[in-house]
């Protein structure tokens, strides 16, 4: 008998993404997930909870990690703070026969290699800008161990664009003073755009190229920006094996009125180790982060220390707290800092606890 033609696509999908298992995951999949997924994976249609199982076929889906998946489908969902309807095989199922299933699941979206798959996309350092596209809010705080106590906060907001493309805004919150104390203002405002040039799941790597304008939205006055357009053109890559990540990104600054900011160049670099499941573990790190004046041509550079856990079951949402501190003989303090992220596309706030 020929082959039919689902089996020839079966087949194809696991030559193109060179995974073998692809195809043998086909068959625990229609017996243990078909039911409430729908055999091509968009979900039954015949479900009568209000709860509706995800669809499997949607391209947003390749942003998550496989170990994650197959860590829900052995423990459940309840384990992650899903759905209990989702029941746990790791007594029903071997553990290559979840691997399996979950290759073949990653193939339901028919373009999936055309999205840079989650395995790119390691924990976010606190300083070192990610390459992999995100769909995130984000909150950066800072405080200045020094007779200062500066606060600083910076509110941003990333998204999708397409299969490798993000685009994203950050709105700064600085102190500015007055005769009758310190007050919070809106310092200068940051609108970005990124796109994916590279990406290699075999070898773990993936590189970006993105560009960044900094509006003058802050008041001179209030010392809250320099009242000039700055321009940050930049690159991002990122290393992945196992739980080992190492992050790089650099920019360069160009100030549209020279006479109020000098030429900067900039750079952070990252290493992190997560310690059980990359998406769910504990992420110590180290960066070193520099900036380089061009006109006055000194350098400047601190190290920073710190560690991130997911707050909830689900792990799409993660605090990171860390200290900033000054190498050499920079004038400039040690600062506490702290970050806490929420990965939208993953889900509603309070999904997952």
């Amino acid at each position: 008998m020929p082959p039919s033609l689902t089996t020839i696509l079966v087949l194809a999908a696991g030559w193109a993404t060179g995974d073998p298992r692809v195809a043998a995951g086909r068959e625990p999949y229609a017996v243990a997930c078909a039911a409430c997924h729908g055999a091509d994976g968009r979900g039954n249609l015949e479900w009568e909870s209000a709860e509706r199982p995800p669809d499997l076929t949607d391209c947003a889906t390749t942003a998550e990690r496989s170990d994650h998946w197959e860590a829900i489908v052995a423990k459940g969902g309840r384990a992650f703070g899903l759905s209990s309807k989702m029941p746990a095989y790791g007594e029903t199922l071997a553990r290559d026969e979840i691997g399996a299933t979950v290759a073949y699941l990653r193939t339901l979206c028919s373009s999936a290699d055309r999205y840079p798959p989650g395995e790119l996309n390691p924990r976010r350092l606190l300083a070192t800008r990610k390459a992999f596209p995100e769909t995130e809010v984000s909150f950066a705080a800072s405080y200045a161990l020094d007779e200062t106590n500066e606060m600083m906060l910076d509110v941003g907001f990333e998204n999708r664009l397409g299969k490798r493309l993000q685009y994203g805004v950050a709105v700064p919150v600085r102190p500015w003073f007055a005769e009758n104390g310190r007050f919070p203002g809106i310092g200068n405002v940051e609108l970005e755009i990124q796109g994916v040039v590279l990406q290699s799941p075999r070898r773990g790597a993936i590189a970006a190229l993105g560009f960044e304008a900094e509006a003058p939205t802050g008041e001179i006055l209030k010392d809250l920006g320099e009242g000039s357009w700055l321009f940050k053109p930049y690159a991002a890559l990122a290393w992945t094996r196992r739980g080992l990540a190492v992050q790089a990104h650099t920019l360069l600054a160009l100030p549209a009125k020279l006479d109020r900011e000098d030429r900067r160049l900039e750079y952070s670099f990252g290493l992190s180790r997560s310690f059980g499941l990359p998406r769910t573990g504990w992420t110590p790190g180290a960066e070193i982060t520099g900036v380089y004046n061009l006109r006055r041509r000194d350098w400047r550079h601190a190290a920073l220390f710190e560690l991130s856990h997911p707050l909830n079951r689900l792990g799409h949402v993660v605090g990171s707290v860390g200290v900033r501190v000054p190498l050499a003989r920079s004038l400039l303090p040690t600062r506490l800092e702290a970050h806490l992220l929420w990965d939208f596309g993953e889900g509603p706030l309070w999904r997952g606890w």
